[in-house]
């Protein structure tokens, strides 16, 4: 799991803990026909709102919110030059079996276009694609939490809703109106709670993971169209570092001095 959705979630349950948990009252905020209503309905309503394999691809969806996304662009370029200095030396063709042990599939798919003899634009063209198709899959992903965030605010004031209108047959009882206002705004509580700590997080942070992944990618398409052009390992290697930080063109330095030694 990734730390900062680690650190994030103990922070906001260190943040409820000090604001109830001292509290002689807090038992009011467990209330399971109010957390069913909100959270039932928000299923439900996406279960309406998305055909049923989006409902199934939820478990892959939770797992990609919760994996370490790490930057592995300077082992990435290290593979691209080193495989360019190789394709320059003895062709295409040499690279072939290393190509097929590469973990990353996209930038698998661009040397086995360049092994092909494909011209640049056409694998430009064709990455491109994959790359645009890959966002607009992982955008459906986003909006079906994104859709859930909203759809659980609704589903809390629907509560509250029905909540009051209880509340209305109690007032000839002075004394449990407070109680009764107590459970009638505790589904208002849980659809709030719902869509900022659970649904909206993870909407933002699919995002957020694919956005990361698109400049990644765009970064490997840079060095594989120098390959296709026939471009020395030396100059892929300058022409990437210029879209790298100060910070991360150090680290790129020292992985590439690495590879050499070894």
């Amino acid at each position: 799991m990734d730390k900062g959705v680690l650190i994030g979630f103990i922070v906001i349950i260190a943040v409820f803990y000090l604001a109830l948990g001292t509290n002689p009252n807090n038992h009011l905020f467990v209330h399971p026909p109010s957390m069913f209503i909100v959270l039932g309905g928000t299923i439900a309503a996406t279960l309406i709102h998305f055909p049923i394999y989006n409902m199934k691809k939820f478990g892959q969806r939770f797992k990609a919110f919760v994996r370490k996304d790490e930057l592995v662009y300077a082992e990435q370029i290290t593979t691209l030059v080193r495989l360019a200095e190789k394709i320059k030396i003895k062709g295409a063709l040499a690279v072939s079996e290393e190509v097929e042990n590469l973990n990353d599939p996209f930038m698998k798919a661009g040397f086995k276009l360049i092994i092909d003899n494909t011209p640049e634009e056409r694998i430009e063209n064709l990455l491109l694609d994959t790359l645009d198709h890959l966002e607009k899959r992982h955008k459906v992903g986003i909006g079906f939490f994104d859709q859930m965030s909203k759809y659980a605010p609704g589903y809390g004031l629907i509560g509250t809703l029905i909540g009051l209108i209880l509340l209305m047959a109690t007032l000839s009882d002075p004394s449990s109106l407070g109680p009764s206002m107590a459970v009638a705004l505790i589904t208002t509580f849980y659809g709030s709670v719902l869509t900022n700590v659970v649904f909206g997080p993870i909407a933002g942070r699919l995002k957020s993971s694919s956005e990361q992944e698109r400049i990644d990618k765009e970064l490997i398409l840079i060095g594989l169209k120098s390959i296709a052009r026939g471009e020395s390992s030396v100059i892929i290697k300058e022409t990437m570092l210029m879209f790298l930080s100060t910070k991360e063109q150090g680290v790129l330095s020292e992985a590439l001095q690495k590879s050499k030694e070894s």
